[in-house]
C-alpha cells in the first residue's frame, strides 16, 4: 500500500522536475550562445 502511495507521488511529482530540469538547460545554454557571441 505505501509502495503504491509512493508510486503515485512520484508520478505526480516527475513532470515538475522534468520541467525544472528542461529549464535549468534552456538557461544554461542560452547563457553559453551570448558568451560565445561575444
Amino acid at each position: 500500500m505505501k509502495k503504491k502511495q509512493a508510486q503515485n507521488i512520484l508520478a505526480m511529482y516527475h513532470p515538475i522536475v522534468f520541467v525544472g530540469i528542461v529549464k535549468n538547460l534552456l538557461v544554461l545554454s542560452s547563457i553559453n550562445s551570448k558568451e560565445s557571441m561575444y
